[in-house]
């Protein structure tokens, strides 16, 4: 069972059997600058380690989100991701988070460790309103990112799994979210391809 996986493109591609109760993510899979050149050169599957999920559902999903974070959050359209942070009633940051928008709910992307927390914290403020938050366990990431025609091959080829609009700061890039299952498909049919 591979429980974290890397890609870099077809030439370098690399499915890694990592022991479910590994200490540490692998930083790279044996030769970083290779790796790094063939995120500049074509595309890059990135693992998204680290990361854990809030799922909420409800009628009234958009306006409570809306309330507890500092962007917009009832304007979204599915398909739309949103970076955010979720403040206390002083203005203080509790949680930096990525929004993703989807037809029947909200995703919210941020740091494992500040997951459990966040959900309390949201879970408390919960009244009449027609909400539901769940912890995701069996949700997974990760970012693909590379040049524009490169990335354009490896998105044609995805289907199975939530995609949406990222941003790593200096290539396009789309967050591919779904079941660690098939999130291992994705990778097996981009190594294919």
């Amino acid at each position: 069972q591979l429980s974290h996986f890397s890609c870099t493109n077809k030439k370098n591609a690399g499915l890694i059997d990592i022991p479910a109760d590994a200490q540490r993510p692998i930083a790279d899979f044996g030769d970083p600058l290779r790796e790094y050149q063939a995120a500049w050169t074509s595309a890059a599957l990135i693992v998204g380690h680290g990361f854990g999920y809030i799922t909420v559902t409800g009628e009234d999903r958009a306006k409570f989100l809306h309330n507890f974070c500092t962007n917009d959050i009832k304007k979204m359209q599915p398909g739309e991701t949103s970076e955010a942070f979720f403040c206390n009633v002083k203005g203080r940051i509790l949680a930096v988070a990525v929004i993703i928008c989807e037809a029947d709910r909200f995703r919210i992307l941020t740091d494992e460790s500040r997951v459990e927390f966040l959900h309390q914290h949201l879970d408390k403020y919960l009244i009449t309103e027609d909400v539901t938050l769940s912890v995701d366990d069996d949700v997974e990431s990760l970012l693909i990112s590379g040049k524009s025609d490169e990335l354009g091959k490896m998105l044609s080829a995805i289907s199975d799994v939530g995609l949406f609009p990222g941003e790593n700061g200096f290539r396009p890039a789309f967050w591919l979210i779904g079941s660690t299952d098939s999130l291992v498909n994705v990778v097996k049919q981009g190594v294919a391809d």
